[in-house]
């Protein structure tokens, strides 16, 4: 029995040996655990703050974005407007060049038709009056061909007008 009994002390001194490692096993895994829980609770508050800062600057970088695009639509609507206005304006200007032109070609027409309507001379030569304005026309319009510089030549056109307004008199 003395056998038996210490057998049981010694299985008993193994037992709370046993006992004693894994209580000490399972504070340092609870203290390893515990440990590692704060590391990944502060990690995640670190991330979670990362992520809020970014979304924050994604918010302002979008919101930038918009109005840069809501003032590039403005904009371009003003600058087609105004181009619109341009054109208007450079419509009218030409209408208004066109309509200076034709009035000055009208006056002018008048005023030689003027002049030959009210000489009572001109009546009977008036084939001659209209020959002599149709070389006085030719003779500012003559050009040399090659560089297009006005000379004092009388037109050949000039010539058989002349001649023949010559022999109908």
């Amino acid at each position: 029995m003395d056998k038996l009994s210490n057998e049981n002390r010694i299985l008993k001194e193994r037992f709370d040996k046993l006992e004693e490692r894994c209580q000490r096993w399972i504070t340092d895994e609870q203290v390893y655990l515990l440990r590692r829980i704060e590391q990944l609770e502060d990690e995640n508050h670190r991330l979670h703050e990362n992520y809020q800062a970014y979304q924050k600057q994604s918010e302002k970088c979008i919101g930038s974005v918009t109005d840069l695009i809501i003032k590039a639509l403005f904009t371009q609507e003003e600058l087609r407007k105004q181009c619109v206005n341009l054109h208007n304006v450079i419509d009218t200007v030409k209408l208004r060049r066109n309509v200076q032109q034709k009035e000055s070609i009208i006056q002018s027409k008048r005023s030689i038709s003027c002049q030959f309507t009210s000489n009572p001379s001109n009546h009977d030569h008036r084939h001659t009056t209209n020959d002599q304005s149709t070389w006085f026309h030719q003779q500012l319009m003559i050009v040399e061909e090659n560089d297009h510089k006005p000379t004092n030549q009388p037109s050949r056109m000039y010539t058989n007008n002349s001649s023949s307004s010559r022999s109908m008199m």
